[in-house]
């Protein structure tokens, strides 16, 4: 790992060195433990390595297999690697025992060609030329945790682990894909699957693999999570012994680390879980090669409601893991604008990327700093959320005794009182929400609406409606309507939510943002096998009415502190404490982005109607707005880039 690069000519024109250094430079803190070439021909191939693992000190990339004539070029770790090694023998392929993550793939292409994918577990975009076929082969991991962009033309392609690599090249022109904008100013997130924000430049998705050769180019899905699989167990304690041996699996795979591992800790049950099983893993496995959790606790303030270092501390503690509190307080949003520059790939950004940013700083010039990073995001989306679906399920068996008690106890964890718990826990997810959806629907013809800021010319051009009236979004979905052939509603809602891009995009910011300061994001909650077993188990071993993670609390039972087990009441979550930076330290520096507006020129954004909406919300008379912080990254970038 870290980063990859290279051009593929095949008309016989020979690969052009210098524009391949150039794009290897566009990335160099990819390559802190150096940058290697190598060129042949019509090929030119560059790796930026960061030795993360025992094995990537020996590993020599590109990687070339002479006798049969394949060169490949990885970003990549590879889990559970001794089943694979033995899957890789099995077809009467040469592997040593300790091989390389690049060596690993290398001899699962020879052993299954291009279905050489659907065997890896782990992080990884690779791309591979077979002389024999005179083809190019890439892949990109089944979560789409490594990034790998492309431009092709009907002679060549050039790929990079980010665009920023391929607009290098001094023929491309640097054109804004505003199809892709518009989508992302109405539902974030739900696009950008292939697309870039540079037009010309594509992506492969998640899961995905194409192959190019001088007369063709085909790209397909190689793996999708499959909502038909069934796991029973007559014994409901099975789920959760199941869960636990895949989850320790995961969380060990990514602690083949040299050095010291990261750990952001919000004191929630995610990340918690992982700094727990970490623990435990590293008390039981003496092969475990990380020295020790480095475990950084955001925190929000030392309030009565704001406590998760309480939580983050008794962890931490118990399994004798490095502890360090981090206040997200003195990091506030845009607290580093203008003199930290958005990534070059995209305006996409997190709210609390200030705060990431700051504290990857600082751990960057001690000594020793961890060069792998976890944490708990993407648990909420695997095994949180509610399941109201399950008090509709008790009524229709009649059971309004148990209705009652479950309804109860969440009143009271919750502090609601009896209207509030069931407005909240089953009319409003049951009855309300569907009943706007159908009026939307039918009233309007559309189910998604842009913000007013948004210029009509932009949502004329793109014709955006039409997009969104074909996008399966969760929030606009009729959470009771089938999926398919799902019949179980909560199934089918969580089926949805984790095939939407969103997570995509989220893993791939923290694996820019960790780059930029030479580390890598390795977050066990982001393995494949995880989703297909949450999937494949009844939906009430997950969540009961507002009674959610059930899996990992009864998992986790002799792992984790009693106290955070029990803990119901809902966390404080970094949203109160954005509304309030904004609302003070940040409006300074809004101001100055939105002094003169790029996205005005281009025809995006009407800064007068949006600095009313900002006024207002300065005055503290509307609430945060997810929108209007994208349009505030979308124009921070595009005053970067020169569009």
């Amino acid at each position: 790992m870290s980063g990859i690069c290279g051009i593929i000519n095949f008309d016989g024109r020979p690969a052009e060195r210098e524009l391949l250094e150039k794009m290897a430079d566009a990335a160099d803190y990819r390559g802190k433990d150096g940058i290697r070439y190598r060129i042949h021909k019509g090929l030119g191939f560059a790796h930026l390595a960061l030795f993360t693992t025992p094995e990537s000190r020996r590993e020599n990339q590109p990687l070339v297999h002479r006798q049969h004539g394949l060169l490949l070029v990885a970003d990549a770790r590879i889990d559970d690697r001794q089943a694979l090694i033995k899957k890789i023998r099995g077809k009467n392929v040469h592997v040593n025992d300790r091989p390389t993550d690049a060596a690993l793939i290398l001899a699962s292409y020879m052993a299954w060609g291009v279905a050489c994918p659907e065997q890896l577990l782990g992080d990884f975009a690779f791309v591979l030329w077979d002389e024999n076929l005179n083809q190019a082969f890439a892949a990109r991991d089944r979560g789409g945790c490594r990034s790998l962009y492309y431009r092709r033309t009907s002679s060549t392609i050039r790929f990079a682990t980010q665009a920023s690599q391929l607009i290098i090249d001094p023929k491309y022109k640097q054109v804004l894909n505003r199809d892709l904008v518009a989508r992302d100013l109405l539902l974030p997130g739900f696009s950008g699957q292939h697309q870039s924000y540079y037009l010309g430049i594509e992506k492969l998705g998640p899961a995905e693999n194409f192959q190019m050769t001088a007369a063709k180019f085909s790209r397909k899905k190689y793996w999708a999570l499959n909502a038909e699989k069934r796991i029973v167990y007559k014994d409901p304690v099975e789920y959760g012994d199941h869960f636990r041996a895949l989850f320790n699996q995961c969380v060990a795979d990514r602690l083949r680390c040299e050095g010291k591992t990261g750990l952001f800790l919000s004191g929630g049950l995610d990340s918690s879980a992982v700094a727990a099983m970490a623990g435990y893993e590293m008390a039981e496995n003496t092969s475990t090669v990380t020295d020790n959790i480095k475990c950084v606790n955001w925190t929000y303030g030392k309030n009565h409601v704001a406590n998760e270092v309480v939580y983050g501390q008794s962890v931490a503690s118990r399994w004798n893991l490095e502890f360090e509190e981090m206040s997200m307080l003195e990091f506030p949003p845009l607290y580093d604008y203008p003199w930290r520059k958005p990534h070059v790939d995209e305006p996409y950004n997190s709210p609390i990327s200030s705060f990431f940013n700051a504290t990857l700083d600082k751990f960057t010039m001690i000594n020793n700093p961890p060069k792998v990073w976890m944490t708990g995001f993407y648990g909420d989306l695997l095994v949180g959320g509610q399941n109201p679906f399950y008090y509709s399920d008790l009524l229709a068996k009649r059971k309004l005794i148990e209705v009652t008690r479950q309804l109860s106890a969440h009143k009271k964890a919750y502090k609601l009182d009896w209207q509030q718990a069931l407005l909240i826990g089953y009319f409003f997810p049951l009855v309300i929400r569907p009943l706007k959806q159908k009026i939307h629907h039918f009233r309007k013809g559309k189910r998604v609406y842009a913000r007013d800021w948004i210029m009509q010319e932009l949502i004329d051009e793109t014709k955006v409606y039409e997009w969104a009236m074909d996008t399966p979004a969760p929030e606009w979905v009729n959470t009771r309507a089938r999926h398919d052939d799902i019949q179980d509603p909560a199934l089918a809602f969580r089926f949805r939510m984790l095939n939407c891009n969103i997570s995509e995009r989220l893993r791939v910011w923290f694996e820019r943002t960790f780059a930029k300061f030479h580390a890598e994001s390795w977050s066990p909650w982001d393995d494949s096998r995880l989703p297909e077993f949450i999937l494949s188990i009844p939906q009430n071993q997950i969540a009961k009415g507002l009674d959610h993670k059930l899996i990992l609390r009864n998992s986790m039972k002799d792992l984790l502190p009693q106290a955070l087990l029990e803990r119901r009441e809902l966390r404080t979550g970094p949203g109160v404490y954005l509304e309030e930076a904004f609302r003070s330290r940040v409006k300074p520096a809004v101001r100055n982005l939105t002094a003169d507006m790029a996205s005005e020129r281009l025809k995006i954004i009407n800064s007068g109607i949006l600095k009313q909406h900002i006024d207002r919300y300065f005055a503290g008379e509307s609430s945060y707005d997810k929108i209007l912080w994208l349009s505030l990254s979308l124009e921070s970038w595009l005053q970067e880039r020169n569009f």
